[in-house]
């Protein structure tokens, strides 16, 4: 498994692909805008070539995009599913302009309210169409959810029914959260629980849909529904999960993000490297 970080673009884009080469990553996820926020600056020529060097320099590491946080294309509030459509589509121009295929959004939730769970899916599916619309290249990825509240994709067989109802294949796929899927209930921590996972997970999508792995321990018990992130190997899934899945020859050219909590003072170094001597040559 190609195994990395997600890297911050303070200082420039160029800067987040140098923070991950110190890191030791061969794949590199970013935002491309403040993540908490609508508005976002335009991308300027001189970004993207400094970018591009910077890339080129690292060895070329996969990159990905993550979307806004804000954005939730099935929210009960009107003004949030129009802002959010043209937050997407502007999330997949920024990665056309930096030259990144790959696209990860959660599907949102409709909050409190009538709505309900098929309409949801149906705005999502609906609002990654008008993205991929608007893009040349980018492949947009459903990441699957804790199952906190009413948010969407917390189990196979919504992610499934969104893969479905975009009806775009080899434009869409899944970015599968490991923490997240512990937490929805998945039993990741034993091996006959996460080989039966992904037996469902082939017999529902196929496993080439996964093109993204996030690669999170768990600070919570299995079924919590609670999204608390904890360092490789020191959570609730344990390290021999984490060791089976980077050594699996069926996502040996996926890419594994780490998204895992490190101090203000701390790199991803530190966790790359115990990703990579988890994998047997």
């Amino acid at each position: 498994m190609l195994l990395g970080a997600h890297e911050s673009i303070r200082g420039g884009f160029d800067q987040a692909v140098e923070r991950g080469r110190l890191d030791g990553c061969e794949a590199i996820q970013i935002f491309t805008k403040a993540p908490a926020v609508w508005r976002a600056s335009p991308i300027e020529e001189e970004q993207i070539s400094r970018f591009r060097e910077a890339a080129s320099k690292a060895g070329d590491p996969v990159m990905a995009v993550h979307g806004s946080y804000l954005i939730n294309p099935c929210s009960v509030r009107p003004s949030i599913r129009d802002k959010s459509l043209r937050a997407l589509g502007e999330e997949a121009h920024r990665c056309d302009l930096l030259g990144i295929e790959l696209l990860v959004m959660h599907p949102g939730s409709p909050g409190k309210g009538p709505a309900d769970e098929e309409t949801s899916l149906d705005q999502v599916a609906a609002a990654a169409r008008t993205a991929l619309d608007e893009s040349d290249r980018v492949c947009v990825l459903f990441e699957n959810t804790a199952g906190q509240g009413r948010s969407l994709g917390r189990s196979l067989e919504e992610l499934e029914r969104l893969l479905d109802k975009t009806n775009r294949p080899g434009r869409t796929g899944l970015c599968i959260d490991t923490c997240h899927a512990f937490a929805a209930g998945y039993p990741l921590h034993t091996p006959e629980g996460a080989s039966e996972v992904f037996a469902q997970l082939e017999a529902r999508v196929g496993l080439d849909t996964v093109r993204l792995f996030h690669l999170n321990d768990s600070k919570t018990p299995i079924g919590s529904r609670v999204d608390r992130h904890a360092r490789i190997g020191r959570g609730e899934i344990g390290p021999d999960f984490f060791e089976a899945l980077v050594n699996d020859p069926r996502f040996a050219a996926v890419p594994g993000i780490v998204e895992t909590p490190v101090g203000k003072a701390e790199r991803y170094a530190a966790e790359v490297a115990t990703l990579k001597r988890m994998r047997r040559a």
